[in-house]
């Protein structure tokens, strides 16, 4: 049988022992370089009370309150029944930068042992919201025509899947790669010169969409030792690196935004940008700039919420508020009755900067998924 890997890391903990050796941090998740950008992509850790080992993955602020992640990163059969979680900011992250969990959550119907089936997404929701601007999530069906274009791929993993100690974890990292399938489950990415490794699960996988960028996708699982191709006998349609497809989701991860963190504009209203909108987008449309969510016309009963109308709108159906129709398409000043607009949780470099410097010794270990 082939053997897929779940991109999580096993961190293993020593107090007061002095971080292992840095590696070359030129290179990156695999064949990328360090990302000091990205600010709403971060490090999720999770730690067994009274344990020294804990579990690292990638995750990414889709709203104040809400981290976007893999499910496997949070199911408490993989990462221990009471783990407490900890999210961590910048390229080398250190505890200074944390921000504490409240609870998570994962897809009930995702199968630890099957990642191939599909449903690896999970959230963490954040004690404090954060004031890092979220990313958005693609909520748009993608069409099989944008297979071949550009993916980037951010990520705290290791950069070789020869690394067993794990001693290039822990540093962000950013790398182009390229959109090589689409199904309804996964996207898979691969160029064969760049790739997904241990530590990068339940990080993003970003296309542009409209001029700028949105998750496509969150790294779910690849094969032992982290190819940059697939190996031989690998069943048709998985590639080297294989993405939870956000959109096929989207509603999963809406709930936990809706939630947490309300948008001040509805589906149809007028907006100024995504923050107005979260979860969804705002996006320039010949009636303005709206909030955009799709719908059919077709679908009894009718798939916009009240007081929206499904319209055709260059060439898409779209719902539509009549009250951001009534604001002349200029997408400025709010929608609804209100007008206006508001905005609403390793291994490291030598020296000081050094992740958990004096408490935290990377010693990764294999969770491998058996099919």
């Amino acid at each position: 049988m082939k053997r897929f890997m779940g991109l999580c890391a096993v961190a293993s903990l020593a107090a007061c022992v002095a971080p292992a050796s840095v590696g070359d941090v030129s290179q990156s998740i695999i064949n990328g370089s360090t990302d000091t950008g990205d600010p709403a992509v971060v490090m999720v850790l999770a730690q067994m009370p009274n344990s020294m080992q804990a579990s690292l993955c990638t995750g990414e602020i889709v709203s104040p309150h809400v981290v976007l992640t893999a499910a496997h990163c949070v199911d408490p059969s993989l990462v221990g029944t009471g783990a407490i979680f900890k999210v961590y900011t910048g390229t080398m992250p250190s505890p200074s930068t944390s921000m504490a969990v409240t609870e998570t959550h994962f897809d009930p119907s995702f199968d630890s042992n099957h990642p191939e089936n599909g449903n690896d997404v999970g959230v963490l929701i954040l004690t404090t919201p954060s004031t890092i601007a979220p990313v958005p999530y693609n909520r748009t069906a993608m069409p099989q025509s944008m297979v071949g274009n550009p993916v980037r791929i951010v990520g705290y993993g290791i950069t070789s899947g020869s690394d067993t100690n794990g001693t290039s974890a822990g540093t962000k990292r950013e790398a182009p790669t390229t959109l090589a399938h689409l199904d309804d489950l996964f996207v898979g990415l691969q160029d064969g010169s760049h790739g997904i490794c241990e530590g990068d699960s339940g990080g993003p996988a970003f296309m542009m969409f409209s001029g700028s960028e949105r998750i496509v996708g969150v790294t779910s699982f690849g094969f032992q030792n982290c190819p940059l191709t697939p190996p031989s006998g690998t069943p048709a349609g998985f590639e080297a690196g294989n993405d939870t497809r956000i959109d096929t989701y989207a509603d999963f991860i809406d709930q936990y935004v809706m939630m947490f963190d309300p948008p001040a504009k509805g589906p149809g209203d007028a907006c100024t940008s995504d923050a107005d909108c979260t979860p969804r987008t705002c996006e320039q449309t010949s009636v303005g700039k709206v909030c955009a969510q799709s719908c059919d016309p077709a679908a009894m009963p009718a798939t916009c919420p009240a007081n929206t109308t499904c319209m055709n709108v260059d060439g898409g159906n779209l719902c539509i508020s009549p009250a951001s129709l009534n604001h002349g398409g200029s997408g400025g000043t709010g929608g609804g009755g209100g007008g206006g607009c508001s905005m609403s949780a390793t291994n490291a470099p030598t020296g000081a900067a050094a992740l958990f410097a004096v408490i935290l010794v990377l010693a990764f270990r294999r969770r491998a998924f058996h099919p």
